[in-house]
């Protein structure tokens, strides 16, 4: 992700269930050396715990065994050793419930915040995002329902965050789209150019 100014890009990440988190933790983990700023913004505060692992409830347990749901496609056991710090008899078969899975989510969030270079910081904005308005000179400004704006050079938008108006371009031709649909791929998003907006078809 290369861009011709040597500062450090701004991108929003709309939505915090899975995968704006773990979009937001692989930014964190590779973002280019000039620096990223990464800003999260997500309604009900609650990162890492969208509709999917959002459950207080023990009985609700994931449909997929613990050995299968590493969020890191580089690290394939990373969730179960993580369940196993709780309960060292989880197996790779073993069903675990989403609350747990949601924990893991935030623990990862929050593990890339801590370690990430003093040029990389995330920010964590609670809100509701109600429209874009497009410049191919200046970039993306963010409209939240409380008022005020957000200043950014790209957006990422979860699958399930799309409670938006209709975005306001100026007379600048359309943005070209990229999809990211893995999280962990999302550095590989067309995002070289002064403005880019960025969707996502995976699960929130």
């Amino acid at each position: 992700m290369t861009h011709p100014s040597a500062r450090a890009r701004r991108i929003a990440i709309v939505g915090a269930g899975f995968s704006g988190a773990v979009t937001a933790v692989q930014l964190l983990r590779h973002a280019p050396p000039e620096g990223l700023q990464v800003v999260l913004i997500n309604e009900s505060g609650r990162c890492a715990r969208g509709l999917a692992y959002g459950t207080s409830s023990r009985e609700h347990v994931l449909n997929v065994p613990a050995g299968n749901m590493s969020a890191l496609a580089q690290d394939a056991d990373d969730f179960l050793r993580y369940c196993r710090w709780s309960d060292p008899q989880v197996g790779p078969g073993s069903f675990v419930s989403r609350r747990l899975y949601g924990a893991y989510l935030e623990a990862l969030l929050s593990a890339a915040e801590l370690t990430a270079a003093p040029t990389i910081a995330l920010e964590r904005v609670v809100g509701r995002v109600i429209g874009l308005d497009i410049d191919a000179g200046a970039g993306v400004a963010i409209r939240m329902a409380q008022g005020g704006l957000i200043a950014v050079d790209h957006v990422w938008r979860s699958a399930t965050s799309r409670r938006w108006t209709r975005c306001r371009r100026s007379r600048w031709p359309r943005p070209a789209r990229a999809t990211c649909a893995i999280p962990g791929r999302a550095m590989h998003c067309a995002a070289s150019r002064p403005m880019q907006t960025c969707c996502s078809s995976a699960p929130g």
